[in-house]
């Protein structure tokens, strides 16, 4: 640390009067260096800066050269003192065009101290959010500024600052401007990256992926810097910004004047939608009005046992509306959505407990559609024309929507958590691949096909778990309309039986595996509506009255009595959830 501090006073020295160490990068350019050789002498430069900063490696941000202190904090920060004159943003710009090439080339695996890496992150946020040109004219590029951003982004506790406010271990004696703290996020998320926010994502990446660390302390920072993060994002004012960025996006015929920053930015949507699914139960959990009778309004505290953080339900409409305004993470969290109320429909019919299972999944079904019809209304006020995002949205599933098998464990994990479930559990059991859950077609219509889609659900459940109580089915031709219309396979010894070979001395034993279709867009076009779809819901329907199901704490009763409670509850929800939504466009209006 001696050494470098030596080592750099040389160069700042050598340099002043003048740009001091951050006049470095322009002495490389030219034939005497290749751009290897050029690149690699400054990614050392780069990585002594920032092992120099660190205090704990024993430097810290005093011990950096002057001239990368001033480029570091940017005229946004800095209060010139006595004669000192303004830092100019033309000076500005150069400044942080060479620090940037100090910076572009560090091991990716150093980061700097935090008032190094804060100051980063304030002072390039704060450019963006007053200066977000870019162009001919000196200002700084998308591909200048992300240098800076990465760096900044490396230190988490610099990012827990970010996103909530809260320092948790500043450097003493450092002033930090935290009144540009909600400016620079705005200005990181509102900017039209080059690289579509891959870097900038890196502000938000941890907050899912460090929820499920070995190491207590991280995972409970993440926890904890996640409810600080949706008070920061669901501001009314931050809101406003982030939906209403002036950017212009064209897509088709379309020309968007004033787009959401998920709608240009999809690798920060895709970011925002893996901290949904990480935390899904904190957004389906909960009421979205008091005992009382008044609106729930406002985000809570973590809770690092259950990883619930309760959430009102407009800041969890405003989160997932911007989930809504890029496709890729739209059709994710649609999936994400399916994904959870089939685990929590195999865990209701395990347990029984449909207030704590069948509750969530309508509550989340209706944010769901609140989301999508705020992300038309802003796309139809923008275009001055109707959107639907319904059915634009439904279009892109099939290509958009991610990997069951990476998205199961994370929501499965979420609702384990949630709900303080036992380790061999059904949730743990679709986790692990024992028990499958398959994609569905979802409807937005939802209370027209609650109690289908959860007949499906108690068949499919029954199918895996003990077939052998299909075998009270009554009548076996209900079996065969279901085969008929594509809603059931049977298989004996890999081959697929027919419904001819479905007779009245038809048996259910350990030679057959079924499988059922969940997803109607799959079954035979002649029974997907009309009295072709009336016949498989009475097939469904009679099924399901013929055959009991066992909870885990050996409660009987007949799965339509199951389907009964589940629906019930679920729609009691989903209502809910609509009429608090509906209340609050009545009083708007």
């Amino acid at each position: 640390m001696a050494f470098l501090d030596a080592f750099y006073e040389r160069l700042e020295s050598e340099n002043t009067p003048g740009p001091g160490v951050l006049g470095v990068p322009a002495q490389m350019e030219g034939e005497h260096l290749t751009d290897e050789e050029r690149e690699y002498a400054l990614g050392v430069l780069g990585d002594g800066l920032l092992a120099l900063s660190d205090p704990s490696l024993g430097g810290g941000y005093e011990d950096l050269p002057a001239s990368v202190r001033k480029a570091a904090e940017g005229p946004f920060l800095q209060e010139p003192g006595g004669e000192e004159m303004p830092y100019h943003l033309v000076v500005y710009q150069e400044d942080a065009r060479a620090l940037s090439d100090l910076l572009k080339h560090t091991d990716p695996e150093l980061q700097g101290g935090y008032a190094l890496s804060t100051n980063l992150s304030l002072s390039s946020g704060a450019y963006l959010h007053y200066w977000g040109s870019e162009g001919d004219d000196g200002w700084l590029t998308s591909e200048e500024i992300a240098p800076l951003v990465d760096v900044g982004t490396r230190n988490k506790d610099t990012n827990y600052f970010m996103l909530t406010g809260t320092h948790l271990d500043p450097e003493l004696g450092i002033e930090y401007a935290e009144h540009e703290r909600t400016n620079a996020v705005e200005g990181l998320f509102t900017y039209e990256w080059h690289d579509e926010g891959a870097t900038a994502r890196q502000l938000t990446d941890w907050l899912a992926e460090d929820l499920d660390s070995d190491d207590y302390q991280e995972s409970s920072r993440a926890g904890r810097a996640f409810a600080g993060f949706m008070e920061t994002v669901t501001d009314p004012e931050m809101y406003e910004s982030l939906i209403n960025t002036g950017v212009h996006v064209t897509e088709g015929e379309n020309d968007y004047k004033d787009a959401s920053f998920t709608h240009f930015n999809t690798e920060l949507a895709n970011s925002f939608a893996d901290i949904f699914n990480a935390h899904i139960h904190s957004f389906a959990e909960g009421s979205v009005w008091e005992e009382s009778g008044a609106p729930i309004e406002g985000i809570g505290n973590y809770d690092p046992d259950s990883r619930i953080v309760d959430i009102g339900p407009e800041e969890r409409a405003i989160f997932m509306q911007y989930l809504m305004g890029n496709d890729e993470s739209a059709a994710d969290v649609v999936e994400s959505v399916d994904i959870y109320q089939q685990i929590e429909a195999a865990a209701f019919l395990e347990s029984g407990q449909e207030k704590s299972t069948a509750r969530g999944a309508g509550t989340i079904q209706g944010l769901l559609e609140e989301a999508l019809k705020r992300d038309s209304e802003d796309r139809s006020a923008d275009l001055k024309e109707t959107v639907d995002r319904n059915k634009q949205v439904t279009g892109f599933l099939v290509d958009e929507a991610g990997n069951l098998a990476d998205k199961i464990p994370i929501i499965g994990k979420a609702i384990s958590k949630g709900m303080g479930l036992a380790s061999d559990s059904i949730v743990d059991a679709i986790v692990n691949g024992e028990f499958d859950v398959s994609p569905r077609h979802p409807t937005y219509t939802s209370t027209e096909y609650i109690e289908q889609n959860f007949r499906l659900e108690a068949l499919d459940y029954v199918s895996q778990k003990y077939p052998e109580e299909l075998n009270n089915v009554v009548r076996p031709d209900e079996f065969r309309t279901l085969m008929e219309g594509g809603v059931l396979t049977i298989e004996r010894g890999g081959e697929v039986l027919t419904a001819d070979d479905i007779d009245e001395n038809f048996i259910l034993d350990s030679s057959i595996e079924l499988t059922i279709e969940k997803n109607i867009g799959n079954w035979n076009s002649s029974v997907r509506s009309g009295d072709g779809l009336n016949t498989m819901d009475d097939a469904l329907g009679d099924i399901m009255y013929d055959i009991e199901i066992i909870t885990s704490d050996e409660r009987t009763k007949s799965g339509s009595e199951r389907v009964e409670d589940f629906t019930g509850t679920f729609t009691g929800a989903y209502n809910d959830t609509n009429n608090f939504f509906e209340r609050q466009r009545e009083s708007r209006n």
